[in-house]
């Protein structure tokens, strides 16, 4: 499989492919899984989501929004995605446009990814956690297609997690101030908690990811819950709620895994990835809670 460059030119990346992969139409299965290269460096290879990229186009093609929304993003990294702009044949060479955007391209209040203090659980720990909960290369693969899956459907999950949160008073203790709800409190950690769907599916588990886990853990337990958000609430989430949620987390997702025509199989790999990545999760979230030493 051949190497393809990509040349940065402000905002977009161009990649040159030769013979033409565009005539009446633009598929680009043929490019599944190639590496791409930026002066020689590999930055990953094409992964295209929930389809083979395609497009309508003339001699100069520009993908209209409707399909631009439509079309499957090509990953190229865990920090940013590669969107299809537009396309452009030159004799024997097809040139595609393809806009980069970051996750971050609209800053969430409170997101300090890439800034957490090093998480006092190492590397060597997440391995072994993950060897124990049988995580292994396949289940990340099955993450990463259960990105896909949910990415548009982050707000219907989370209207089911806040609904079931709202019915439950002993849970939604946990938001209040004197007995009362703090709407915007809720507000901020729903950003953050549709995030999260995000990075547990499509960040790589590496030494950034582990410590904003270890962050977010020291944001539930006293250390400094209700810091973020500069709010008065309830002082700690009980540790025995960290556990217990992994059930409701993990149930409640597998309806969603079913919405886009994959396989029972498909379905069955992805919700099984998500339960362990949702277990890993909560372990890491435990730490603050326990005993130093005792972890």
């Amino acid at each position: 499989m051949r190497s393809i460059p990509v040349q940065n030119h402000s905002a977009l990346a161009i990649f040159l492919f030769s013979p033409p992969v565009v005539n009446q139409g633009c598929i680009c299965k043929n490019y599944l899984g190639s590496p791409l290269n930026i002066k020689g460096k590999s930055i990953g290879s094409i992964r295209v989501g929930l389809g083979w990229v395609c497009l309508r186009h003339n001699e100069v093609g520009f993908a209209d929004e409707t399909l631009k929304k439509k079309t499957p993003q090509i990953f190229f990294s865990s920090e940013s995605y590669l969107y299809l702009h537009s396309v452009l044949k030159l004799g024997s060479r097809t040139i595609i446009y393809i806009q980069k955007l970051n996750f971050m391209s609209n800053p969430i209040p409170g997101y300090t990814y890439g800034q957490a203090a090093t998480s006092p659980v190492s590397i060597a720990d997440l391995d072994l956690l993950k060897k124990t909960v049988l995580f292994g290369d396949e289940d990340a693969q099955n993450l990463r297609l259960a990105g896909e899956v949910l990415a548009d459907q982050t707000d219907e999950i989370l209207d089911l997690w806040y609904g079931y949160v709202g019915g439950n008073a002993h849970l939604v203790h946990y938001f209040t101030h004197n007995g009362q709800p703090n709407m915007d409190y809720l507000g901020a950690v729903r950003k953050r908690f549709g995030q999260w769907i995000n990075d547990l599916c499509r960040r790589s588990y590496d030494q950034d990811w582990l410590n904003y886990q270890h962050e977010i853990a020291l944001r539930h337990h006293s250390t400094k819950k209700n810091l973020t958000d500069g709010v008065q609430a309830v002082p700690i989430i009980h540790f025995r709620y960290l556990v217990a949620f992994i059930f409701p987390i993990t149930f409640t997702i597998k309806g969603f895994l079913t919405k886009k025509g994959h396989s029972a199989e498909q379905v069955e790999a992805m919700y099984a990835a998500w339960f362990k990545a949702v277990t890993l999760t909560a372990l890491l979230w435990c730490h603050p809670y326990i005993k130093e030493g005792e972890f």
